[in-house]
């Protein structure tokens, strides 16, 4: 996957599989350069450590780390290599263990063209966690992006910079679709969803 995009180096930490540098001091030099106290090596190490279990070429990821260093999430970006069906859109917007409705963005984009999106909290081991991910629909292809889990309050925190990273974002060979009849379909069904749920 050939992706392209832009990102604030003091907020985002790439992650690769292959790269063989010790964990600990990419959070030290992403520590000094961001200007945070080194108290927060420790938790930023354990999260690249994480991510790299996930990374592969078939997709990219980061670690989110917000400006005061208190709210570290793990980002995916990953490309289907085909138009997924209706029923694999709800499967990646969806899960069973939610707490509440969904909450719908519909996100335009300069390269990826007009996405959906939601945000999920679920109930997870114990422990409320918050998600967000997106859908960008190509001719061919789609884009999947997932953003967390992460503790509910501090998605605020770390959508800020993944928002500027998908603007600047492009895919070789993907060819935006005109999604847009179908996105509103989608909007207007969590729109409905949620009026009608019962905790």
């Amino acid at each position: 996957m050939m992706l392209h995009l832009t990102y604030d180096a003091d907020r985002c930490i790439p992650v690769s599989g292959a790269d063989d540098a010790p964990a600990e001091a990419i959070a030290r030099d992403f520590v000094a350069r961001a200007g945070l106290e080194v108290q927060h090596v420790d938790r930023i190490s354990a999260a690249i450590r994480d991510a790299r279990t996930v990374a592969g070429d078939d997709r990219e990821v980061f670690v989110i780390v917000a400006a005061d260093g208190a709210v570290i999430a793990p980002l995916v970006l990953a490309v289907a290599e085909t138009r997924l069906s209706q029923a694999e859109h709800a499967g990646l917007l969806w899960s069973d263990a939610l707490l509440l409705p969904p909450t719908p963005y519909v996100v335009e984009t300069s390269y990826l063209g007009t996405g959906f999106s939601v945000t999920m909290l679920e109930r997870r081991q114990q422990r409320d966690l918050a998600t967000r991910r997106w859908l960008f629909f190509g001719e061919d292809r789609t884009v999947i992006v997932s953003l967390g889990p992460v503790v509910p309050y501090g998605m605020a925190f770390a959508q800020i910079p993944v928002e500027a990273m998908l603007e600047s974002a492009r895919v070789d060979g993907f060819i935006a679709a005109d999604a847009r009849d179908y996105v509103d379909q989608l909007d207007a069904a969590a729109a409905r969803f949620g009026e009608g749920w019962v905790a």
